[in-house]
């Protein structure tokens, strides 16, 4: 599938950047890097606008992966979506 991760940390916030196809290895892939941030990480940014087509199980995935971090650090997560719902198409795998 057409996915890719890219991470940008600094010492206080990490984004993630996702583009092409959410899929669930994909959503693995970018719950990996959340999980692997510095301590003293502040703010977890994901950035979802260049996503085409998202597998709605792997945006479970990610939720839940951004949703324990931010539990346990007790810090912050933005989400960044395309402009409109139009703009991504759901995907079902399997």
């Amino acid at each position: 599938m057409d996915e890719q991760i890219r991470v940008e940390a600094h010492r206080t916030s990490s984004t993630i950047y996702i583009s092409g196809v959410l899929t669930r290895a994909a959503a693995m892939e970018a719950a990996d890097a959340v999980d692997f941030t510095v301590e003293s990480t502040q703010v977890v940014r994901v950035d979802l606008r260049a996503v085409r087509f998202m597998d709605p199980d792997a945006f479970a995935v990610l939720a839940s992966a951004l949703r324990r971090w931010r539990e346990r650090r007790g810090r912050r997560v933005v989400l960044n979506f395309p402009l409109r719902d139009a703009d991504i198409t759901p995907l079902r795998v399997g």
